[in-house]
């Protein structure tokens, strides 16, 4: 069958990297693109231009055989037609207000004003993936989503869906390695501390006044939010 390739969409703090370390490193013949991961897929052609724009990166300046690999990724996708399957990653709209909240006080642009704009940005672009999803276009092919609390409730899960589902090769020994773990490295995964699961997989509200739940509450929207399976508190 031959390699297959997949993109990863999913907005900032949706755990991206999270979810393309597990699909790479446990794949004997997948490959896995996280470029323009944060965007809105309205042009196609993006990911041409950012596999093109890979070769001039200053990592692969003095590897070939990397440049090469690229080369043929390119070939693949755009001259004999095989399909990106894209996949979609998203967090709890509450746990990830969080996340964007700490991030951005960490890198001193954090302003109430954002707020808003956080959300808007949420519900445009889930809602672009989910038609992505339901209605593929070249070059993308079909697709499928997954919950950062399924994946870390479950990652061999999500796994078995990919080879299922996809045909994916996986490797005899599955690999779960925390996000900030070097490339190649096999170090403890920090990232399943029992600290973290409780946190994420909570049904209570995450430590948010009543304030914030009903302010995020109110720039969700459910009604898409249904197609990944959340309910706003209070299942209203």
């Amino acid at each position: 069958m031959g390699i297959k390739y997949f993109q990863i969409f999913g907005i900032q703090r949706s755990s991206t990297t999270f979810l393309t370390r597990i699909v790479g490193d446990n794949s004997l013949d997948t490959f896995v693109s996280a470029d323009s991961k944060h965007m809105e897929p309205k042009s196609y052609e993006f990911i041409k231009t950012n596999l093109k724009n890979s070769l001039t990166k200053d990592w692969l300046k003095k590897n070939e055989e990397l440049k090469k690999k690229i080369r043929l990724r390119l070939h693949d996708i755009f001259t004999l037609g095989k399909p990106i399957h894209p996949i979609v990653i998203i967090k709890n709209p509450y746990s990830w207000f969080l996340s964007v909240e700490r991030w951005d006080k960490l890198e001193n642009r954090w302003k109430e004003t954002n707020f808003k704009k956080w959300f808007m940005r949420f519900n445009k672009n889930y809602e672009a993936w989910k038609d992505l999803l339901e209605n593929p276009r070249t070059p993308f092919g079909k697709g499928t989503f997954c919950t950062y609390e399924n994946l870390l409730r479950a990652p061999h899960d999500f796994l078995y869906t990919l080879r299922n589902d996809f045909g994916m090769k996986l490797k005899d020994e599955i690999i779960i390695r925390d996000r900030m773990a070097s490339a190649g490295s096999k170090d403890p995964v920090k990232y399943f501390t029992e600290e973290r699961k409780q946190f994420y997989l909570q049904d209570g509200d995450f430590g948010l006044s009543k304030k914030l739940i009903k302010q995020i509450t109110g720039l969700v929207d459910w009604e898409l939010m249904k197609f990944y399976g959340y309910k706003p508190k209070g299942g209203v």
